[in-house]
């Protein structure tokens, strides 16, 4: 008899909770769009200089740029060309990817990587929590979520929410984000719409995918202005790729156990990165009639290296500098385009 109130009150109460999450939970208006604004275009893809330099329909905030490094890395060559002119323009590439790093509109630079973005509009619930289900805007479940963009059209204004340790502050999680909305300002109420714009960036995360992982804990890490963490992951993109590249061409005709134990330990006691970088993967290149990565670019990568070393063996840049804001936009592009060149020779090899 007792066992049995008890599960009559768990059910009670399970009911209570979801009638509470229910009422939590955001209605999107289909009066306004609610949909994927993918940023590439459906079509095939021509490179920039077959397309004369001109700015595709989807050039918003620069993504071209973002785009052409993604076909870049992916191997996805231009449809008329069958190649890709950044190639053979590295030294302009690598000067339109600070423009626009430095401007980075709504973060646009996870394009890099083929983030996509979906946007809807929601009525607020005044005095209780909100909730936002990714679901409903057409994001899959298993995405990674990069980047919210919340543009209220009212009075309110939504407030992430805390734990009783403020240190931490909640994120989205569980396919979904909840806020908290307020009238700051005491702003008058224009309507009973409470209108709220949102913009979700997301990707979809692979575990496994260790080239393109490292190059977006980078960009969260220049986003987030933490430029030790910066250093490090921007090297480590650029270093395991360059590792994969020599160990990929040095075991073609030697991949018994044996031969790839060689190799590997080659590559870690003898042929280190900054001898892998500065001479073995240009030979390479040579080798296989690949683009050869230019001069000042490797110089660049050299320096990030260098960089990487001062702050793993002393926990500090030389002299104690800070980085400027420059300097951090150079270190995000050196690892974009590096490590985009590295990864196009890894696949063609």
């Amino acid at each position: 008899m007792k066992i049995k109130i008890n599960e009559d009150k768990k059910q009670e109460i399970d009911i209570k909770n979801q009638k509470i999450l229910n009422n939590r939970r955001l209605v999107f208006d289909l009066n306004y769009p609610n949909e994927l604004t993918d940023m590439f275009p459906n079509s095939s893809y021509v490179c920039p200089k077959c397309r004369n330099y001109q700015s595709t329909p989807k050039n918003i905030f620069g993504a071209d740029i973002f785009h052409d490094i993604y076909s870049l890395r992916n191997n996805i060559n231009c449809s008329t060309c069958k190649s890709n002119s950044i190639l053979i323009e590295q030294e302009n590439t690598l000067k339109q990817l600070l423009q626009i790093i430095n401007m980075n509109a709504f973060n646009n630079v996870y394009l890099t990587l083929g983030s996509k973005t979906n946007i809807g509009t929601v009525s607020m619930k005044e005095n209780q929590v909100n909730d936002i289900y990714f679901e409903d805007m057409g994001i899959p479940a298993n995405a990674k979520i990069l980047d919210i963009h919340l543009t209220p059209s009212c009075h309110l204004f939504p407030l992430k929410l805390m734990s009783n340790n403020t240190r931490f502050v909640q994120e989205a999680r569980d396919n979904k984000f909840s806020f908290f909305p307020a009238n700051l300002n005491n702003q008058e109420k224009i309507n009973d719409k409470n209108g709220l714009s949102i913009m979700v960036q997301w990707l979809l995360y692979d575990d496994n995918n260790t080239l393109d992982n490292n190059l977006l804990d980078a960009i969260d890490n220049f986003i987030d202005n933490k430029p030790y963490e910066l250093i490090m992951n921007a090297n480590r993109s650029l270093e395991l790729i360059c590792n994969q590249i020599c160990y990929k061409e040095f075991v073609k005709n030697n991949d018994s156990s044996k031969g790839k134990k060689s190799v590997e330990d080659f590559l870690v006691t003898g042929a280190t990165y900054g001898h892998q970088l500065s001479h073995l993967i240009t030979l390479i290149s040579k080798a296989n009639n690949l683009t050869i990565i230019d001069k000042t670019l490797i110089t660049k990568m050299n320096l990030l290296r260098k960089l990487r070393n001062d702050i793993a063996h002393r926990g500090k840049l030389k002299d104690n500098r800070e980085l400027t804001k420059n300097e951090k936009m150079e270190i995000l592009a050196i690892a974009i385009l590096g490590s985009s060149l590295m990864k196009h020779i890894l696949n063609t090899l």
